[in-house]
């Protein structure tokens, strides 16, 4: 067979895969890797949830075991998961008022600056009339 005879016979199917599987050129493949990507963070948040939850409850459980009481080991438990929220809300809050300090300094000069040349224009316009 000819070389031109055999370009003619496949010519209607480029762009096309034999196997005819979507070779990730068109939107249809980019819409499914989007979706794959979001599907796969959403059970991954998921899987981790329930193993926090699966880990809180054997702690407790054992806890109970260890202490003699549920109430005690729930107390406990729940004392435990306050500290350690406490604890990370200090921290974050102290780097947002932080922020927000630095972001009030900044306006303030800028606000002085723009204060000073209104006045410096008001006296300007005053001096010509």
């Amino acid at each position: 067979m000819s070389e031109e005879a055999y370009g003619n016979r496949y010519k209607h199917n480029e762009g096309h895969s034999r196997s005819g599987a979507d070779t990730g050129k068109g939107k249809k493949g980019a819409k499914s890797v989007k979706s794959l990507s979001f599907t796969g963070i959403l059970f991954f948040i998921l899987a981790l949830a329930t193993m926090f939850t699966l880990l809180i409850v054997a702690g407790v459980t054992w806890l109970s075991e260890l202490l003699g009481s549920m109430l005690w080991a729930c107390l406990a438990a729940g004392g435990a998961a306050a500290i350690i929220s406490l604890i990370i809300y200090l921290v974050s809050v102290h780097r947002t008022i932080r922020t927000m300090s630095e972001y009030i300094d900044t306006i303030y000069e800028t606000s002085s600056i723009a204060k000073a040349g209104y006045e410096r224009a008001k006296e300007w316009i005053d001096y010509l009339f």
